[in-house]
């Protein structure tokens, strides 16, 4: 005989060694199932709170923890879509982090800083599947419609990170060294002296190892620059009234001194 009611010996939206039960289930199927990873939460450096952004961020705490990739078929996303810059690679991925994982791994050393569950922005290392650092673009705190009386899940969706002058300290090397080989900051580069200030020129110039002529070439900067100074003007005649805008790579946007 069929009940009007649910079965009474399963209540889990009130008993609260049921719901815990699901928490440990969980965390120890993607204990199971899942990729130890690394989270990295994003300080903010110079927050402007007028315009509502960070001029600087930097990353210097890395939390070990295992992460279930829900988008087992493959990246998500648009794939390659044609914007106004050009061809744009957007690669996806849906990572599970269990609840109890970051009440017990992670919450506690960040609640201080008002870190109360994933933040958008935030970074996702994944050293096993192929050594890529990930930005988590939306944070899905209810996945599931309240199945077990709350959420135990989040659900991650992230991207590929693009490298704009974070400051990267983690203590992992795959990952700090993005700083060195992607920036383009000419103090990422400079020549140091041994009370650590930066060495200038006479000019007031900074000055760089060779690798920074390197990382430049690597982006397109240097070779932009020099078809800029061949329209402006005689590209060797810097510091003349033949050029309009002094395209040297220390100060490529700025304008001559006369």
């Amino acid at each position: 005989m069929a009940r009007a009611t649910t079965n009474p010996h399963f209540q889990l939206y009130e008993h609260e060694e049921t719901q815990r039960l699901m928490d440990d289930l969980v965390a120890e199927t993607i204990e199971v199932a899942g990729w130890d990873m690394y989270y990295m939460p994003r300080r903010r450096v110079d927050f402007d709170d007028i315009f509502y952004e960070d001029a600087q961020s930097k990353f210097d705490t890395a939390y070990q923890i295992p992460l279930y990739i829900k988008s087992w078929q493959g990246f998500e996303g648009s794939d390659a879509l044609m914007t106004q810059f050009g061809i744009e690679v957007q690669l996806q991925l849906i990572l599970t982090m269990a609840r109890i994982h970051w009440e017990e791994i992670i919450y506690p050393s960040e609640k201080d800083a008002g870190v109360f569950r994933p933040r958008e922005g935030d970074l996702i290392y994944i050293p096993n599947l192929d050594y890529r650092v990930y930005e988590i673009k939306f944070v899905d705190e209810h996945p599931y419609f309240y199945q077990h009386g709350y959420e135990n899940q989040y659900d991650l969706t992230v991207e590929l990170f693009r490298y704009a002058g974070e400051i990267l300290t983690t203590g992992i090397a795959e990952v700090d060294c993005l700083q060195k080989t992607s920036s383009i900051n000419a103090y990422d580069w400079a020549i140091l002296a041994e009370d650590g200030d930066v060495l200038l020129t006479e000019a007031g110039e900074i000055l760089t190892t060779e690798d920074f002529r390197v990382a430049q070439e690597a982006v397109g900067i240097i070779d932009q620059n020099d078809e800029f100074e061949e329209a402006a003007g005689d590209p060797d005649a810097a510091n003349t009234e033949t050029n309009i805008i002094d395209w040297t790579e220390s100060n490529p946007w700025g304008e001559n001194p006369w």
